[in-house]
């Protein structure tokens, strides 16, 4: 697509499958797609493709255009107000509302929300403006000389020396907006309008899926040890603690975190330390949906594995550490890894540098070894656990595979494949000669230019699906249905 917004098109690298691999039957002559299309308004020319966002529900689209020396917000193809400058686009969740920063003049700062300008500020915080789950509550950090408050729905609050960044946030239930605020060289959490224990230093808390419990990384100057503090209780020092690490199982009822003690790292699991090893990627720790399985990555002695419910699994030589997955129910597990490692030029910080990249992966599929490509994606499972899928690569062509077996290649692979509710469709978006279409079950659905870049395929029922398009510099929300053939 040669057009100034071309950026917003998916664009992903060209690769091949092997011929080897059983081929998944024709399903043509089973199903046929019928395509609804409602304009969603052409592209406009003077937009910055990097602020372009896709609601929640992956129906509206909106972004920032530049308009001679102002800025708009274009919803849905509809131009907003000019503003001097406009930032942090965000869709509420549920309500879809649509907030961001916004400049009247150098000095004179608002949030918008559904359209209605709050109370002037001289000095926003950017990326501080939060929204509460239920979309219904706004945040954000305001500077008023040398404090800080928080505003919450129009409402400020108490003036702190200072706020921990990216801390702010609402409790999972919207009912309390919760940030870590400092004092006179202390540092505490804040829920509401109620301040926690004062500590050296903590870090932003991480709630339980109910928001019934709370737990947080604090600091003791006088050791230099990190510790977590669990509903209210302060845990076990250890000389680092990863804060990003710690998490809740679903259920709520089990918290995990990554810790270090000299140059030994490990799990803390309901508050029983892990053996120690060189490493674990704190991106790897995973509860499953019942919260009753736990699992995470681990390198040592330069071979990398995977635990799952303390039991380890086969050394690899690689394994990505955020493509662990639990099925629906709880009973069956998966993982890619790489078996074969390629080494090749790279470039970092300007230098030249010799990059080693995957050569052969495959995926481990309860245990047991599926067929080797180049490269694999994250895999997902059936809504029933009875089926997983995901994308395999070789050479210059690209395909999907479900339960084992390889799907039609294509030049690429635009969006990852999803499951129907019932379990029964499998769909994604394909590409070949320069055209994108949805795929469901291996027929091919209308050709568009591209799909709008961070959208995906979402099903309605068991045979209607939506996504966004892109055709002749004009967005589309298409409604594809799937009929079965008598």
């Amino acid at each position: 697509m040669k057009t100034k917004s071309s950026r917003l098109v998916i664009t992903l690298a060209v690769l091949t499958i092997c011929p080897v691999f059983l081929l998944a039957k024709e399903k043509k002559g089973e199903i046929s797609l019928v395509t609804r299309e409602a304009s969603l308004g052409k592209i406009h020319s003077g937009t910055i493709p990097e602020s372009l966002i896709v609601s929640p529900s992956n129906k509206k689209v909106a972004y920032v255009a530049r308009l001679g020396r102002k800025q708009i917000v274009v919803v849905d193809g509809m131009q907003g107000k000019e503003y001097a400058g406009i930032w942090d686009l965000a869709f509420a969740p549920k309500t879809e509302k649509l907030a961001f920063l916004a400049a009247l003049a150098p000095d004179k700062f608002v949030i918008v929300m559904n359209g209605k300008e709050g109370s002037p500020q001289t000095a926003i915080g950017q990326q501080t403006l939060t929204i509460s789950p239920n979309g219904e509550h706004i945040a954000y950090m305001v500077w008023q000389g040398k404090k800080i408050i928080v505003i919450v729905d129009g409402v400020p609050g108490k003036e702190y020396d200072g706020m921990r960044k990216g801390s702010l946030q609402f409790t999972p239930d919207s009912k309390s907006v919760a940030f870590v605020a400092g004092i006179g060289g202390k540092q505490f959490i804040v829920i509401g309008n109620t301040e926690g224990k004062p500590y050296d230093a903590v870090w932003e808390p991480t709630f339980s899926p109910d928001a019934k419990r709370m737990a947080f990384v604090a600091v003791d100057a006088t050791d230099g040890k990190y510790f977590v503090v669990l509903d209210g209780k302060a845990g076990t020092k250890f000389d680092g603690i990863a804060n990003s690490s710690v998490i809740f199982s679903p259920d709520g009822k089990r918290l995990a975190y990554v810790a270090k003690e000299a140059e030994q790292v490990f799990v803390v699991l309901d508050g029983q330390e892990s053996k120690r090893f060189n490493d674990v990627p704190v991106q790897s720790l995973l509860f499953s949906p019942d919260g009753r399985r736990f699992a995470y990555v681990v390198e040592e002695a330069g071979k990398v594995f995977v635990i799952l419910d303390g039991q380890e699994s086969k050394r690899y030589p690689g394994v990505p550490p955020q493509v662990l997955s639990f099925s629906p129910d709880s009973r069956r597990f998966t993982y890619p890894v790489t078996t074969e490692y390629q080494s090749g030029p790279g470039e970092r910080y300007g230098f030249k540098t010799i990059e080693m990249t995957p050569r052969k992966m495959l995926h481990v599929i309860d245990g047991k070894e599926e067929n080797e490509f180049e490269s694999v994606g994250k895999a997902i499972f059936s809504p029933d656990s009875q089926r997983v899928a995901y994308i395999a690569t070789h050479g210059v062509n690209k395909c999907v595979v479900i339960n084992g077996v390889k799907e039609k290649e294509y030049d690429g692979i635009g969006i990852a494949p999803i499951f129907s509710p019932d379990s029964k469709r499998v769909a994604y978006v394909a590409k070949r000669s320069e055209k994108w279409f949805v795929v469901v079950d291996g027929v091919e659905g209308n050709q568009y230019d591209g799909f709008v870049k961070g959208s995906n395929l979402v099903f309605d029922g068991p045979n209607v699906l939506h996504g966004l398009a892109i055709r002749d510099n004009e967005i589309f929300r298409i409604e594809v249905e799937i009929v079965e053939k008598q």
